[in-house]
């Protein structure tokens, strides 16, 4: 919950068949490993070993499961295929141990949660999700951990093997111009936007009774009672609140910086007074400190937003844009004054696009509530208020202004640029990652079953192997 997010570039479709299936085995098999945890039988054939790291053969047919489950034609290759994918991860993992690469249990409690959401969000409600596993939710999220952290693991790694690569406006140039003309990618109607966002303005009312609420429950662990209980029954951060609120390995730059001053300042068995951090109030227990990492339990109390607190900041947002259009202040000064986004509010209020570092949105892939008040918008204009909720569950309002609008077009170096770097970046890093890869397979201890030594893998494997 308190984790901050990286934002993931998207590759553009007409280059997907050219990415590393370093990267695609990441994401594709995720839910599928998860899935083997629960089925795991004590008898399973052992399709390949990777330094020390086993693939069974319900983990290949499970990938396949997965690929079948997003539309993917399966053939008579695609054992092969996934097997290969998997003898990838595994050596990320191999050379992750070999170089002390390490991810906190903090970063896997935070990846747990994301995932676990996904999937609750897929079947309806933790019940359901309950019923599908035949499992508590604690279970899930226990049984979850280790399959994320080898997940985590390999990306670390990954990530590490490709961390300073740059490309060249030459390399992007020559990039470009291999593409045949009849294959440069397609881009749809574009627009480029600005916004102000306000998040519920809190009543002194509605932050007092949450403090209050804190601090009886502060008072009452500072008298004898366990704070992992009280986390359990009050905390509302689901990324600790099922283990008593605890976070192991904690080092800073993990947690917005308000929770961190907070937890770095406290000694060992210290319990902090409330505080307060975008997600809500907050309170801290050090239970370790380990050089400069830190084990602590926290317990999180979101203000109940009240409807009068909605109306308010609706009303204020609303008072905003009377003020833009009546000429009183402009967007930017507004934006800078007023916004809640810390991230474009310096920045005249102009959004980025998360997929692509750029200020481009495609409009079919605008989020449903912007896309409906930005649609009819003529370059200029400022749209009504939208009230939405995040991912995140927290309720926020905006009004958005249309910098520009791109009519559909085939790419086009000077005006694409940006995209077309993204994309000869990522062909460059991939060419990379499949190099490290087949320099470091002949390094690791190797040994693939008889049934699948037929396999005509994309790296060579076969010769690698032992026996």
């Amino acid at each position: 919950m308190l984790l901050k997010t990286m934002n993931l570039k998207r590759i553009n479709k007409s280059n997907i068949h050219k990415m590393n299936r370093v990267i695609i085995l990441l994401i594709v098999l995720s839910f599928s490993k998860f899935s083997i945890a629960q089925e795991r039988h004590v008898i399973d054939g052992v399709a390949a070993v990777v330094g020390k790291n086993v693939i069974l053969n319900s983990d290949i047919q499970k990938g396949i499961m997965q690929y079948k489950a997003q539309g993917v034609n399966v053939d008579a290759g695609m054992e092969c295929q996934v097997l290969e994918d998997l003898m990838v991860e595994k050596l990320l993992i191999h050379q992750a141990v070999i170089d002390s690469v390490e991810v906190s249990d903090a970063e896997v409690d935070g990846s747990v949660e994301q995932r676990l959401q996904m999937l609750i969000g897929r079947v309806g409600s933790v019940k359901e999700l309950e019923k599908f596993y035949n499992k508590t939710e604690d279970e899930l999220r226990e049984e979850m951990f280790d399959i994320l952290k080898d997940q985590l693991l390999a990306q670390r790694m990954q990530q590490q093997i490709i961390a300073d690569i740059d490309i060249t406006p030459e390399e992007v140039r020559t990039y470009f111009n291999n593409i045949p003309k009849d294959e440069l990618p397609k881009f749809g109607t574009e627009v480029v936007m600005a916004h102000i966002v306000k998040k519920p303005i809190l009543s002194a009312e509605t932050k007092e009774e949450t403090i209050t609420k804190l601090n009886d429950i502060r008072t009452d662990i500072l008298n004898g009672s366990s704070f992992k209980t009280k986390a359990i029954l009050y905390s509302e951060d689901p990324g600790s609140s099922g283990k008593g609120g605890a976070y192991y390995g904690v080092r800073k730059g993990q947690f917005v910086k308000p929770f961190e001053e907070a937890a770095f300042n406290l000694q060992e068995g210290e319990v902090s007074e409330p505080f307060e951090t975008q997600f809500g109030f907050h309170i801290v227990q050090l239970l370790k400190r380990k050089g400069e990492e830190l084990d602590l339990r926290h317990i999180l109390i979101k203000p109940i937003v009240k409807p009068e607190d909605l109306e308010e900041t609706q009303l204020a947002l609303d008072s905003i844009k009377s003020k833009i259009i009546n000429g009183e202040i402009t967007f930017s000064d507004a934006a800078k004054e007023f916004s809640d986004d810390e991230a474009t509010k310096f920045n005249d209020g102009t959004m980025i696009n998360p997929r692509t570092q750029e200020g481009h949105f495609e409009l079919n892939h605008l989020d449903r509530d912007i896309y409906f008040r930005v649609e009819s918008l003529q370059v200029g204009d400022i749209s009504e208020v939208i009230y939405k909720e995040t991912e995140k569950g927290e309720k926020e309002f905006s009004i958005v202004k249309l910098i520009e609008r791109i009519a559909p077009h085939t790419a086009d170096f000077s005006k694409d640029y940006q995209k077309i770097k993204q994309m000869a970046l990522g062909e460059k890093k991939n060419k990379i990652s499949e190099d490290w890869v087949i320099e470091h397979l002949s390094k690791a201890f190797v040994r693939i079953s008889d049934e699948y030594k037929k396999c005509e893998f994309k790296n060579n494997w076969n010769e690698n192997a032992q026996g």
